[in-house]
């Protein structure tokens, strides 16, 4: 008991020191302060979140360019794509289907996850059908869309049902680009 009370007393000093010293800090100790938080901030990297570091790159790449026109810039509109993105990749449901000659994937999903899955499905399949030797086409349904790659190749099936619908939405790294032209302002799909 008497180690107890001790300890509670020897807290409660360092608190009221600590109190007193951030009512009046002496320049001393802010100096100090401020020295650990460079120090601190020089060797971090992480941002804490995926979206706010692509938000956090866009900005830092527009103030970089003496060339960026303000009066069009919409980091809003990036991180809107940023949810979408999130919606459907954490939130939407794929049904996945093949033929003799096709791959078809059946994404599905309700109210803010459905707007995201149709609007960014048609835009990135039109980006894969014209990057990749691949028929790709998508459309939009009720609750989602559907995108049916195409290929009568056996071995680029068995990679594309591999890859499942969520690895066919990360080929072509367009991404980084497609991130800064929404944020400059410029038509770039969804």
């Amino acid at each position: 008991m008497k180690l107890a009370v001790t300890v509670v007393a020897a807290m409660a000093c360092a608190l009221a020191a600590h109190v007193a010293t951030a009512e009046e800090p002496s320049s001393a100790h802010a100096g100090h302060h401020a020295m650990m938080m460079k120090q601190a901030a020089d060797g971090a990297t992480e941002p804490g979140q995926g979206a706010f570091a692509a938000i956090a790159e866009a900005v830092r790449i527009l103030q970089a360019d003496p060339d960026t026109d303000w009066s069009r810039v919409s980091i809003d509109r990036l991180r809107e794509h940023l949810v979408d993105m999130d919606e459907v990749t954490l939130h939407a449901s794929v049904a996945t289907e093949e033929t003799d000659d096709r791959v078809v994937f059946r994404i599905t999903g309700a109210g803010r996850t459905r707007q995201a899955i149709q609007s960014m499905v048609p835009t990135h399949a039109a980006v894969l059908a014209e990057n990749t030797p691949w028929k790709v086409t998508a459309e939009r349904t009720e609750d989602g869309a559907v995108m049916t790659v195409r290929s009568e190749d056996a071995g680029v099936r068995q990679r594309i049902r591999a890859l499942g619908f969520f690895g066919m939405m990360t080929l072509g790294h367009s991404h980084p680009l497609h991130h800064m032209m929404m944020a400059r302002g410029m038509r770039h799909g969804s």
